[in-house]
């Protein structure tokens, strides 16, 4: 199966964050950039969180990025 389709990628980031983070998975759209980790961003550093998550200019980049490299919180 090839994977390049937002919707494959989406359903592999919820399969990874399901079986891994309790289900917890973030993805966000700021600035025209999409911002994606596995868990819930919420320290008293908001802002450091946003920039420690993976980001892409397309939501298809951002998913790669995160199924590649996952970041967690």
């Amino acid at each position: 199966m090839k994977l390049n389709t937002e919707i494959d990628l989406f359903q592999l980031a919820q399969d990874y964050a399901n079986t891994r983070h309790n289900g917890h998975l973030t993805i966000m759209k700021l600035s025209g950039n999409w911002r994606a980790c596995f868990g819930t961003p919420g320290s008293e550093n908001i802002r450091e969180d946003f920039s420690k998550m993976v980001e892409g200019k397309t939501l298809e980049a951002c998913l790669l990025k995160l199924l590649k490299d996952p970041v967690k919180f």
